[in-house]
């Protein structure tokens, strides 16, 4: 645009006012970047006000220019403005943390050799003593084997609740809270693992907390875990977990929650987005991976040149079908007997069809396979508004639907098996993503005991809008592929333990069914009762 020359002498970055079809704050803050000058939070933020009140002295509040200055003032405080410092402050935090890695390095390297030598002679010694104590306890074992029994017997009265049995005497007899004494279902059911039991008081607490997002969660045996920074945090029952697990409780739950891991090196940052060009079409392609990679790239690339329609604020629809769905639908066309729906792309017969789940979420990721009873949406994606985000009580509302399409849908996972290896089946998983704005909150949920859910927040990711973004690009590929990685874990799994179970009915039919001693069905399917 074009203004008069005394407004133009006016103003102190004439060349961005004239350059900008849309000016906004967060248009400045990227013109002040490119230049190589931006200084702080507080100076562009008045540098930007002052050009403003120039430019008002020339156009009347009432003209059309008038009511342009006063769209232009309302950016100041838009949420791209928030992320784009919390980029910076995030850049400025690296290269602290790196000149002090590079300070230190020698020393945290001595240091660390010392403690694996001290961690190691630790080690070698407790096995000594361990070894010393086995042997000692197996003289004995056939003149205390009738008092042993007696005392589980005690410990088998209904009374005695969970694992406050347990003492120093009882650890050899107990395995991760299960008797050895035979494969005994309804004793596993009645003595859990004490981490599960106390998970089982934090829902009952939770439904009498006064937080109404945690009373439903409560209500439905999901404990829910996050740690959000950037946005509000719906759900309080994270910090009631950290402190009322134990180290080796932690340790259990953790071996539960585990997810794989795949390292993605970062694509260099370019300085423009010439630069960046540059890198991606440089970019070899030897594996399925690299082809997805650059293709995510050029495709937020392209949404940066040109017009930039990346940087500019978009609706949920058109963000959902342009931006995500690609981001996640990329990552599964290698994979056969997967099927994926979006909402949000226009299929009117699909909308429609309000009997068929698939409409009840933004994306879902079926497992068509025919090893499942009832074909499971083992992901589930849910947008909650456009580039600006939304308003808490939505927030909610989206990540609450997304809890309970998880849980529906991990008892379709949960069915198809009986359940013979329980320590296997709490480990089956669903997986979800709530995007908010720019943010994609990862989910993932599992079963660990009778009712009781637990759905954790196991990443933060980024959908780039400006160049700067696009150097945290590798991490929200990393999440989509992790995402990938737990569905097709959950199905091999379920694979392997219905491989297992043919071969123990096939084991039963060949012996004739010989043996009046029969084994208690698992209580695995019965967790999943009343879902």
């Amino acid at each position: 645009m074009q203004f008069p020359p005394e407004c133009r002498d006016a103003l102190r970055f004439p060349d961005f006012w004239e350059g900008t079809d849309e000016p906004s704050l967060r248009e400045f803050l990227d013109f002040r970047l490119s230049a190589g000058d931006l200084k702080d939070e507080v100076t562009e933020h008045h540098n930007y006000s002052t050009d403003l009140n120039k430019l008002s002295k020339f156009y009347a509040e009432v003209s059309e220019m008038g009511k342009k200055i006063l769209k232009w003032r309302n950016t100041l405080k838009s949420l791209s403005v928030k992320y784009f410092w919390e980029v910076q402050q995030r850049r400025h935090n690296i290269n602290i943390e790196r000149q002090l890695i590079k300070e230190q390095g020698l020393l945290d390297f001595e240091e660390t050799g010392l403690r694996r030598l001290r961690d190691t002679s630790s080690a070698v010694h407790n096995d000594h003593l361990q070894h010393y104590t086995r042997s000692k306890r197996q003289l004995s074992e056939e003149e205390t084997k009738s008092l042993k029994r007696i005392e589980v017997d005690k410990a088998r009265d209904p009374e005695i609740q969970g694992l406050d049995i347990l003492n120093d005497s009882d650890l050899d007899e107990v395995e991760s809270g299960y008797f050895e004494y035979g494969q005994d279902y309804a004793e596993e059911a009645e003595f859990e693992p004490t981490f599960v039991v106390k998970l089982r008081n934090v829902l009952e607490e939770a439904k009498k907390s006064g937080n109404d997002f945690d009373k439903k969660l409560a209500a439905l045996g999901i404990i829910c875990i996050s740690s959000r920074k950037t946005l509000q945090e719906p759900c309080s029952m994270r910090k009631k977990v950290k402190s009322i697990l134990t180290d080796k409780e932690h340790e259990e739950l953790r071996d539960i929650l585990q997810l794989s891991n795949i390292d993605i090196a970062p694509l260099a940052n370019g300085d423009t987005l010439q630069d960046l060009r540059r890198i991606i079409n440089s970019l070899e392609l030897t594996t399925t991976t690299d082809i997805l990679i650059r293709r995510i790239y050029d495709h937020f690339c392209c949404g940066l040149e040109g017009r930039g329609e990346l940087s500019k604020s978009m609706e949920e629809r058109q963000l959902t079908v342009k931006y995500i769905q690609p981001l996640f639908d990329w990552a599964f066309q290698d994979i056969s007997d997967f099927d994926s729906f979006w909402c949000e792309k226009g299929n009117r017969d699909l909308i429609k069809s309000r009997d068929i789940d698939h409409n009840l979420w933004d994306g879902v990721f079926c497992d068509e396979s025919t090893i499942f009873m009832e074909k499971p949406h083992t992901g589930l994606v849910e947008v909650s508004g456009g580039t600006e985000g939304c308003s808490v009580t939505k927030l909610k509302e989206d990540l609450l639907k997304l809890a309970k399409g998880m849980r529906r849908h991990l008892k379709r996972v949960a069915i198809t098996v009986s359940g013979d290896d329980l320590g296997q089946c709490c480990k089956l998983k669903v997986v979800g993503s709530q995007c908010v704005g720019n943010r994609l909150y990862m989910q993932a949920m599992c079963c660990v005991g009778n009712r009781v859910f637990v759905m954790w927040e196991w990443n933060d990711a980024i959908l780039p809008r400006t160049l700067i973004d696009m150097a945290l690009l590798s991490r929200t590929i990393r999440s989509v592929l992790v995402f990938k990685q737990t569905i097709l874990e959950t199905r091999h799994s379920i694979e392997k333990m219905k491989e297992a179970e043919n071969c123990c009915k096939a084991e039963i039919l060949k012996s004739g069914f010989s043996s009046p001693i029969r084994e208690a069905e698992s209580p695995w399917r019965d967790w999943f009762v009343d879902v």
